[in-house]
């Protein structure tokens, strides 16, 4: 999202919507979501949106406010300079959602830890993002 259109609400109510939308299908509330974030084009403006209060927050509400079943969130190309930012996130969740993360340093690394199969086709998988959306 654009950070000079956008504020962290605006973030946070698409997030909602998107999960809103995803738990009305039977399946998903079964199967649950493995997540990619691919954090490549993260910039100093969309960091300086939020406080870590708001960070606490959001991840405090997809803990336990959600019934989401969470199996894997992967992080993609996280920039060096915000690994101590996402480490420090991590500390506000429980072990249980902490272990389910996984950082790989490019799209190579992620096919060795998600099969091909699930990827979009712009990851080296076979479909693409926006059949999956």
């Amino acid at each position: 999202m654009d950070p000079t259109r956008f504020n962290t609400s605006h973030q946070i109510r698409s997030m909602q919507v998107g999960c809103e939308s995803l738990l009305e299908d039977e399946e998903n509330q079964v199967r649950g979501f493995t997540y990619i974030f691919d954090e490549k084009d993260v910039g100093l403006a969309i960091l300086t949106l939020w406080s870590p209060s708001d960070v606490a927050k959001v991840f405090s509400c997809c803990e336990k406010s959600i019934p989401m079943r969470h199996k894997e969130i992967h992080i993609v190309n996280l920039p060096t300079a915000l690994h101590a930012i996402f480490e420090f996130a991590k500390t506000l969740l429980s072990d249980k959602i902490k272990n389910r993360f996984q950082i790989h340093s490019d799209e190579a690394k992620l096919r060795k830890s998600v099969p091909v199969r699930i990827l979009p086709k712009e990851y080296g998988g076979t479909i693409p993002m926006a059949e999956m959306i």
